[in-house]
């Protein structure tokens, strides 16, 4: 993560992201072969994510980038590496909404939350606190893109989740 901070720090922005994302596709491998209890590599993958978020906040970012990095986030979040890592995955779908400064790229986006909670199968807690997640997603590309009445429509819409019913 040293190396991808210094590339960072070159104004090298998708090579920073690209060893950012190596390091992650890396260290998920290593979850599945190796006991990770002093949780190294869950720190590891957290300040990768952390680091993306780093770039992508950045005010010297180049526009160009903006879609190479929002298409590169949604192809890497859409990988089975994170099946079983949900959370990382939504992390990385979050950071898109800073990107999807366009109509077409929040379309985008918000298709794949959409689709996302539609192939989720059953009513369990599981299932409905991984919709809750989505929809905070969806709610926060509604809140800093579109009007102050869409995104309250939006919070009734869906305060059946606890985190809605606190906004």
């Amino acid at each position: 993560l040293e190396k991808a901070r210094l590339v960072f720090d070159k104004s090298k922005t998708m090579h920073a992201f690209d060893l950012a994302g190596c390091i992650i596709h890396e260290m998920l491998g290593l979850l599945g072969r190796i006991e990770d209890t002093d949780a190294v590599v869950e720190e590891t993958i957290d300040e990768c994510l952390a680091f993306i978020d780093e770039i992508i906040e950045d005010e010297e970012l180049n526009p160009l980038h903006k879609e190479s990095l929002f298409n590169k986030l949604m192809e890497e979040a859409s990988h089975r590496r994170y099946n079983d890592w949900d959370d990382w995955r939504l992390d990385l779908l979050s950071s898109c909404t800073m990107l999807a400064d366009s109509p077409a790229l929040r379309i985008k986006l918000d298709n794949h939350l959409v689709a996302m909670i539609s192939n989720e199968k059953g009513d369990s807690w599981s299932t409905k606190h991984f919709a809750e997640k989505i929809n905070l997603i969806r709610y926060r590309l509604i809140k800093q893109y579109d009007r102050p009445k869409k995104a309250r429509e939006f919070i009734e819409q869906n305060i059946k989740y606890s985190r809605f019913r606190k906004m």
